[in-house]
């Protein structure tokens, strides 16, 4: 037995390294428990039961609140009459800062093809600086469609190019034609004594340019000598 047992020693460890090659595979390839599957991170999820989905419910349309003139509206027929400014606007100044502005509640209208004063005011720079210029109504179309155009000037009442806004005023059939415009500009000031102006025209068509509530206001910084 043992001369036996030597003499086939090779074989009997290659049926022994083949039976615990075959071991090793039946471990790895074992099928998983069906109470904890292994899953792929990447996998899809399971189905979910269609009776315990949550029900979507598409939520109703908002419809838009109507509009309808009210008693604040300048369209309004039993509105108050505009108050004039106070002559000249009104300025203050103060060390480097100084500021002047025109405003109120007013109507301003014109059918000229040539620019109009609007509002204009005036300050006393004492050093060379800056200005910051503000200006800006509400536009309005009681008849005819017109087109407009406003520009803001500094001692010049034919204004800056470069501060133009156009503005087209059509029809609707709702509160008027109401619009705002508004202009803004930083524009470098010499020491002394300016005034700047809003100013507007009709462009085009034939209706009334209508303004509400213009208003101009202006800060001026001086850097000290």
């Amino acid at each position: 037995m043992k001369k036996w047992l030597v003499s086939h020693r090779f074989a009997i460890s290659a049926i022994a390294l083949i039976l615990l090659l075959i071991l090793s595979l039946d471990l790895l390839i074992a099928p998983q428990s069906c109470a904890n599957p292994l899953r792929s991170a990447a996998g899809p999820p399971a189905a979910f039961p269609s009776s315990l989905r949550p029900a979507t419910v598409a939520a109703p349309p908002l419809a838009p609140p109507a509009v309808t003139p009210g008693p604040e509206s300048k369209n309004f027929a039993g509105e108050p009459g505009p108050t004039p400014p106070p002559p000249g606007g009104w300025y203050q100044g103060g060390g480097g800062l100084v500021v002047c502005g025109s405003g109120g509640n007013t109507d301003w209208s014109t059918v000229d093809c040539g620019f109009r004063v609007i509002c204009r005011c005036t300050l006393t720079l004492p050093h060379d600086g800056w200005a910051f210029i503000s200006a800006g109504g509400s536009l309005a179309g009681r008849e005819c469609e017109y087109e407009a155009q406003f520009r803001l000037g500094i001692d010049d009442a034919g204004g800056d190019p470069g501060t133009d806004r156009w503005v087209d005023i059509y029809g609707d059939s709702g509160d008027g034609m109401d619009t705002s415009v508004a202009l803004s500009a930083l524009r470098p000031l010499k020491a002394g004594t300016h005034t700047f102006y809003f100013l507007g025209r009709r462009a085009g068509g034939t209706g009334v340019v209508l303004l509400y509530d213009a208003s101009l206001a202006v800060i001026a910084c001086g850097a000290a000598q």
